[in-house]
């Protein structure tokens, strides 16, 4: 009954479209009069017998054009021949304007064609905002999306212009490509997930593309102005920050000249050899509060000698008030002691005796001073104890039996402290390093020398935790080295040794030289990313048979990394800082236990930080996480963007997601055989609605690479966008940024040639193996070098047969001879399987 209800409502709603569109053109075609006698004048000898308002405006000395005098005439001719007369101007009106243009053109009057065409266009935008539905939804309301639901997808933006465009953005995650040819990118920082099997074009198809399509750059003048401010100044908002994991490398080669180009600062972060930038995950440039936090330590304990005797003893108690106790400022006013725990230098209070009990006294003007300073230790001080928590995450893998999984990461949190903040106080030691901390481990165990008179839990590991527990009381290290390591030191020994094999187990890779050379210092700072003048593309590249091993330090980079980015000041971000886009590229090579990475969709709008998750199946992404984990990362993106499909279980998953339309079935029935009863020509139709999917499994597994795909946006689950590959190759302008020469009609020829070729021309890979992207390219290069030789021959035959030599060919004594294009002319890059 409500869906019968809505059907006439919409029926009604396209009935008064029409209507209105014909008051339209019936409104705009009183105007037709005046433009006639604006170009072509009026004849007198006809409109002053049977047109006599009209007649009356004639003057023999007008000429057509634009003047005073036309628009006194048009007055008049609203005001009396209009409105006074309509009997006598509707019939001549009819013969100037339609029936003697018929017979002279064939066709009425332009001015007539165009009021009716006015009409038609109000008619259809009236229509368009028709906000019911025909169709039937009984069973099921699924259906494609619509131009009109593409532009309408981000209804709740901020900015009117991006509400107003919807996924026709002009910046924004490229999604795909409409039907129309544009592109359809995601309107405000939200993340999106990739699914399809190798070699389905995912890199030429979806992660190229946003790396070569255009990010206008718009850095608002007064702070209040939104892209409609901006039009004529081709800009939008900051480029973004690419953060992209690039296993096999090829996506830095393709695209580092076009974004040096668009004035990227371009960083390789290559694990497995001695060339690009490095990246050292316990520096200074990464660690939070950075090289400030040493600065600070200093101002503090320099402040605090000047009150109390032992100033190192004195931040401890104080670090150790701030954790424990919210008061701690008003118990240090009403006792500077704290109950005695501190004691106060002796010409402090030989001094001021009398002032102590005050905040006007010079020492407790100094403690003053000092106090925001203390704050902002402590916060940094806690902040490096979950950076390097989430080191430890990603370096212990989470399949670890958990007793030993989690002992195993204390005890690495408690080593890597202790090397930052030896390196801190000493630093002649150089940055702090994974590195640096298996030499402290091995300087302090390799010349042991056991007592025979000591029990068996005396060990070299004992020995070294001891002292290191000696220097970290001595120096004020904080409290949490302290609690590791006496932790550790209190273990048995055999459990103690199991614990010590789990965590160097998870630094093994960095004894590795080539890794050690790229993570013992530090080119770049995660802040630069953020806050960088110029944008930055950062391309973590591991080999591929190396990715599983390299990839916990990929996982300690994105991981560290977004937990910074989402917990940055949104104030500080939307003045000074730059969008992030992670592009996790072959998200099986990631270690485990990422959660402040997979926290992007859900906490990233805010902060600007967006994330393309790009895995080969729901399945492949379960393996990394939990399957109710996979549910809430499909729930929190913005978009799922479905490329050719090889697993079945999640095809069925997207294709129950999108849900059912409703459709009419007739079943039809007749009587057949000989008698009385029977009618030959008799037919029994029954027709009934049912619910069918509308995105079939099989129609998922059946996709043409690199043709099609489907977009499911949040708001329009039910609506998939049905568009095609944004494939660079497919797109000139791209093209021409990732081969430096754009496409030419010779190019196009060869792409077409190749297109309309057989599939069997080209050689049929062995049964269960893939063909790479460099076979699909030379394939393709030789089927089109192939194709155009075939027809150069076929011209030089026809030459040969009429007796002529070939336009522009050399002599016959200069052995001239056919050089076939190189398929570098036709093809330009990874992933065109379909020119072959």
């Amino acid at each position: 009954m409500v869906e019968e209800i809505e059907r006439q409502k919409a029926i009604a709603w396209f009935v008064m479209s029409a209507l209105i569109g014909l008051l339209a053109a019936a409104a705009l075609l009183t105007c037709a009069f005046p433009l006639y006698k604006l170009f072509n004048g009026l004849d007198f000898s006809r409109s002053t017998a049977t047109w006599p308002a009209l007649g009356a405006l004639h003057d023999p000395g007008w000429r057509p054009g634009f003047s005073l005098r036309w628009l006194r005439d048009t007055g008049a001719y609203y005001a009396i021949g209009l409105w006074q007369y309509p009997t006598l101007w509707a019939k001549p009106l009819w013969v100037l304007l339609v029936q003697a243009p018929l017979e002279v053109w064939g066709m009425p009057h332009w001015s007539v064609m165009v009021s009716l065409a006015a009409g038609l266009l109000v008619a259809l935008r009236v229509a368009e905002r028709c906000p019911y539905e025909l169709q039937r939804k009984s069973h099921g309301s699924a259906r494609f999306a619509t131009d009109r639901d593409i532009r309408k997808a981000a209804w709740d933006a901020k900015d009117r212009y991006v509400k107003k465009r919807g996924l026709y953005s002009p910046t924004g995650i490229v999604l795909g490509r409409a039907p129309n040819g544009r592109l359809l990118r995601m309107p405000e920082t939200l993340s999106a997930i990739l699914i399809a099997p190798p070699g389905s074009g995912k890199s030429a198809g979806i992660i190229l593309p946003n790396l070569l399509a255009d990010w206008p750059e718009y850095q608002p003048i007064l702070g209040f102005e939104t892209f409609g401010w901006a039009l004529g100044r081709k800009t939008y908002c900051p480029k973004p920050t690419f953060v992209v994991n690039d296993p096999k490398g090829e996506l830095y080669a393709k695209a580092l000249k076009w974004l040096i180009k668009a004035g990227y600062k371009v960083i390789k972060l290559s694990l497995g050899s001695m060339d690009g930038d490095r990246w050292n995950p316990l520096g200074f440039d990464s660690l939070p509060g950075g090289r400030e936090v040493p600065r600070t330590r200093t101002r503090i304990l320099d402040a605090l000698g000047r009150v109390y005797a032992d100033p190192i003893r004195a931040l401890e108690i104080l670090m150790v008030e701030v954790r424990d106790r919210t008061d701690w400022v008003a118990a240090l006013g009403a006792d500077p002691t704290l109950g005695g725990r501190l004691v106060i230098r002796d010409e402090v209070i030989a001094l001021e005796a009398n002032a102590l009990a005050t905040w006007t006294s010079p020492a407790r003007a100094t403690l003053k001073d000092v106090l925001g300073d203390i704050m902002k230790l402590f916060t940094w001080q806690a902040q490096r104890e979950q950076y390097v928590k989430r080191l430890a995450t990603m370096a212990i893998d989470e399949k670890i039996e958990p007793h030993w999984r989690d002992k195993g990461r204390a005890a690495l949190q408690g080593f890597s402290l202790f090397t930052i903040y030896r390196c801190e106080a000493d630093p002649q030691l150089g940055e702090p390093s994974f590195g640096r901390l298996i030499d402290f481990m091995t300087e302090a165990t390799k010349n042991f020398q056991p007592d025979p008179t000591a029990g068996e839990d005396q060990d070299a590991v004992a020995s070294m935790l001891q002292a290191w527990i000696a220097e970290a009381e001595q120096r004020g290290y904080p409290a949490r080295v302290i609690t590791e390591l006496a932790s550790l030191s209190r273990t048995p020994s055999k459990e103690r040794g199991s614990v010590l094999s789990t965590m160097e187990g998870g630094i093994d890779i960095f004894k590795v030289a080539t890794v050690r050379s790229r993570t013992s210092a530090s080119d770049f700072g995660l802040d630069e990313l953020r806050f960088s003048k110029k944008p930055v593309a950062l391309f973590i590249v591991t080999p591929l048979e190396d990715a599983v091993a390299l990839g916990k330090i990929t996982g300690m980079f994105f991981e560290s990394s977004a937990a910074r980015f989402i917990s940055q000041d949104e104030k500080d971000i939307k003045t000074k800082g730059r969008p992030i886009i992670y592009l996790a590229d072959e998200f099986w090579t990631l270690p485990t236990g990422m959660e402040s990475f997979l926290q992007i969709p859900a906490l990233g709008r805010g902060q600007w930080v967006q994330l393309l998750l790009v895995g080969q199946s729901y399945g492949q992404i379960a393996l990394k996480i939990n399957k109710e984990a996979v549910g809430i990362l499909k729930s929190a993106v913005g978009a799922q963007i479905l490329l050719q499909q090889n697993d079945s279980e999640t095809a069925e998953a997207v294709s129950k997601a999108v849900g059912n339309y409703t459709a009419i079935t007739a079943n039809v029935s007749q009587t057949e055989g000989a008698g009385k009863e029977v009618k030959m020509f008799q037919w029994n139709i029954s027709r009934s609605a049912t619910g069918l999917p509308l995105l079939p499994a099989q129609r998922l597994l059946t996709m043409r690479k690199l043709e099609e795909q489907y977009v499911l946006y949040q708001g329009m689950m039910s609506r998939p966008i049905e568009c095609s590959s944004p494939a660079w190759f497919n797109d000139p302008v791209m093209t021409e940024r990732l081969t430096g020469e754009r496409p030419g009609g010779l190019a196009r020829f060869g792409r077409f040639v190749a297109a309309m070729l057989p599939r069997t021309a080209s050689p049929a890979p062995l049964v269960g193996a893939a063909r790479t992207d460099d076979e699909f390219e030379r394939a393709a290069a030789a089927a089109i070098a192939a194709a155009v030789a075939a027809q150069e021959q076929k011209v030089a035959n026809q030459n040969a047969v009429l007796g002529q030599a070939p336009a522009g060919a050399a002599p016959p004594s200069q052995g001239s001879t056919f050089q076939p294009a190189s398929g570098a002319d036709f093809v330009a890059g990874d992933d065109q399987s379909k020119a072959a």
